[in-house]
């Protein structure tokens, strides 16, 4: 009792200190009391500095500079791959392809329906930019589909996954295969680099950077390359969430006494289809079918070399092939008419 009757009589005390201190502030003169506010403010600011905040317009400045840039950088990306692209030597019939690739239009991708995902997609060039029907269409050094609208300012494309297209490919093994890998190690050594350091320590990322240009310089092409057996590739189309609306399918594959197909094979056009030139790559094989009884073709599974084909983006559109169906004798003629 005798301490909780001592604990009451000294937060009386307290309190009445207090009131007596608030009571003696009020009384005391203007100018005392500025002087002693001012020291206390004085002493604040010692102990315990503010930060100064930028304000707001010139955080919302650095913000749309910050953007400016990276729209800027997006852009010098572009005309990059637009200069890798128009001027690189293709691995093979470099002497048909070249040309082609010289006299290139890039395109955007400003539309693509959600229910036709893997059908088309339309780009924002048309017949203003000098774009034809039938003009094959590249994503980076892969072919991925076909014009087969041209309106003034805008195309559409069917993509190579779409069911109705049908290019004549034939498998190649050998040289390009160790082409492709090299290809694909220098474009992950760029995204690598364009990692944040925030994800990945300065030290680490260039340290896997040099592993990888390493196993760039260790990798030898076999010196040659095997053409083996032709045939139709073709897509199943459908919508974003279909399964398997990015696979390839091929078909009429022939028997060939000596040749034979493998996961690993790389599909590339055969030019003989009248719409795509020659050596323009396509697919890679990933499952040979068992063919059925009696059959002497066998069909195949395939897969775009284009990683990205849910998210085109910049697409470059070649001159078309000037191969008109239509433009031939009357097979009802005779041979000297």
């Amino acid at each position: 009792m005798s301490y909780s009757l001592r604990n009451k009589k000294t937060k009386i005390c307290v309190y009445i200190i207090i009131a007596l201190g608030i009571l003696s502030f009020r009384s005391i003169p203007q100018e005392v009391y500025d002087k002693i506010r001012s020291s206390f403010v004085s002493l604040h600011v010692k102990f315990f500095p503010k930060i100064k905040q930028a304000p707001s317009s010139h955080l919302a400045n650095l913000e749309l500079e910050n953007l400016v840039l990276k729209e800027r950088v997006a852009s010098l990306e572009e005309k990059l791959k637009l200069y890798e692209v128009s001027n690189h030597t293709p691995p093979l019939f470099p002497e048909i392809l070249t040309p082609y690739f010289h006299k290139l239009v890039e395109g955007k991708v400003v539309y693509r329906d959600y229910t036709h995902w893997s059908s088309s997609c339309w780009v924002n060039v048309g017949k203003t930019h000098g774009i034809k029907k039938n003009s094959p269409v590249l994503s980076g050094n892969v072919l991925v589909g076909l014009v087969d609208y041209v309106g003034e300012h805008q195309s559409r494309i069917r993509l190579i996954t779409d069911v109705g297209m049908k290019p004549s490919v034939v498998a190649m093994r050998g040289d390009i295969q160790s082409w492709w890998i090299k290809h694909s190690l220098r474009e992950l050594i760029r995204q690598v680099e364009q990692i944040s350091h925030a994800y990945i320590l300065e030290k680490d990322k260039y340290e896997k950077i040099s592993q990888l240009q390493e196993l760039d310089s260790l990798i030898q092409g076999e010196g040659e390359n095997q053409a083996l057996l032709r045939g139709i590739l073709s897509g199943v189309g459908g919508a974003l969430w279909k399964e398997g609306s990015l696979c390839l399918e091929g078909e009429g594959f022939y028997f060939s006494e000596g040749k034979t197909l493998l996961p690993g094979d790389i599909l590339v056009t055969t030019g003989l289809d009248g719409v795509f030139p020659p050596g323009l790559l396509v697919a890679r094989v990933t499952k040979v079918k068992a063919p059925r009884d009696g059959a002497c073709t066998f069909k195949i599974e395939a897969q775009s070399l284009e990683e990205k084909l849910m998210e085109l983006d910049q697409l470059f559109i070649l001159p078309p092939l000037e191969f008109n169906p239509n433009d031939r004798p009357d097979i009802f003629g005779l041979l000297w008419d």
